[in-house]
């Protein structure tokens, strides 16, 4: 099965708005994005479209200075930032591309309902890759077609669409044990 990195979809947004995202592809966020998600294809079976991603928080580590720089409040410092790095990767940087995602797939194909699910892998306190239940949502068509993305400024996507992001009590756990 291939598989559909973040930056093809990123390229793709930043494309549709009339940004050259190459400019962009040493400094921008979402283009990062791409470095430590990757995003596989749509399985559309039966009628049903589920998209499936990978998130991995030890490649994501390299780049929390970017995310700090790009989302997050620069008053404190990188080693507040750090100290707090599974937060940030769930409830910032999941949340970014929970909503980048889901704009690169409905701001020009409305016409299908789909559930998202990103799992997180990690090397736990032993040395061993874990993997875990990260985030989900579902998004519809209906909605998609009520949204004006032209106009959707970020990163209200989900409290403006109404969009249920579901945070998996695994990840919830994991966010809390900074060590």
């Amino acid at each position: 099965m291939t598989r559909l990195p973040v930056k093809s979809i990123a390229f793709a947004i930043l494309a549709s708005v009339g940004v050259n995202a190459e400019a962009f592809a040493e400094v921008d966020p979402y283009e990062a994005l791409g470095k430590f998600i990757t995003v596989n294809p749509a399985d559309t079976e039966n009628g049903f479209c589920v998209i499936t991603a990978v998130a991995d928080f030890d490649e994501y580590k390299p780049y929390l200075s970017l995310f700090r720089e790009a989302w997050l409040d620069r008053d404190y410092t990188k080693d507040f930032y750090q100290q707090r790095g599974k937060q940030v990767f769930v409830y910032i940087v999941l949340k970014r591309f929970s909503e980048a995602l889901t704009e690169g797939l409905y701001r020009k194909n409305k016409d299908r309902d789909c559930t998202f699910y990103v799992d997180i892998s990690y090397f736990d306190a032993l040395g061993k890759k874990q993997n875990i239940h990260g985030i989900s949502w579902q998004f519809t068509a209906k909605r998609a077609n009520e949204v004006d993305w032209d106009h959707l400024s970020y990163p209200l996507i989900f409290s403006r669409a109404q969009m249920q992001l579901e945070v998996g009590a695994s990840l919830r756990r994991f966010s809390h044990d900074e060590s």
